[in-house]
């Protein structure tokens, strides 16, 4: 039985370890100077412009909070919504925002009850590529 539970025990810890790890370097990767950053109680969103229409997102929350995420346009129709419940405090998310036309959108995510809305607007620079801005 002893022999059982060490490799259990060492793979329980080892998890731990990376997962530690992936939190701290994901937060620095995601993290950059034309990032938003929103600071909650319950927890803290990145959004990070990651060239052309790709948008990510990083939360830090509790563990196994729900997440929901939704993408609106001026008229306030949702064109996009993400749900998550895991039980890791990271989570990240990349929105590929390609197939929309300029103009503003709102960002909205949900965590646990918490509420927080982002104002972005995407633009064309030519005619092969499209930027995204925080209003």
């Amino acid at each position: 039985m002893k022999n059982v539970l060490t490799p259990s025990i060492l793979l329980l810890f080892s998890l731990l370890v990376c997962d530690t790890g992936f939190g701290q370097y994901a937060h620095k990767y995601v993290l950059s100077s034309s990032s938003a950053v929103v600071e909650e109680a319950a927890f803290r969103l990145i959004v990070t412009p990651a060239g052309g229409t790709l948008l990510d997102l990083s939360i830090e929350k509790l563990p196994d909070t729900p997440i929901e995420v939704r993408l609106r346009d001026e008229h306030r129709r949702v064109l996009l919504t993400h749900k998550s419940r895991t039980d890791a405090p990271l989570h990240v998310l990349r929105l590929d925002l390609k197939e929309l036309d300029n103009g503003p959108y709102q960002l909205e995510v949900w965590v646990g009850r918490r509420y927080v809305s982002r104002p972005i607007r995407l633009l064309t620079i030519s005619a092969t590529e499209q930027l995204i801005r925080f209003d």
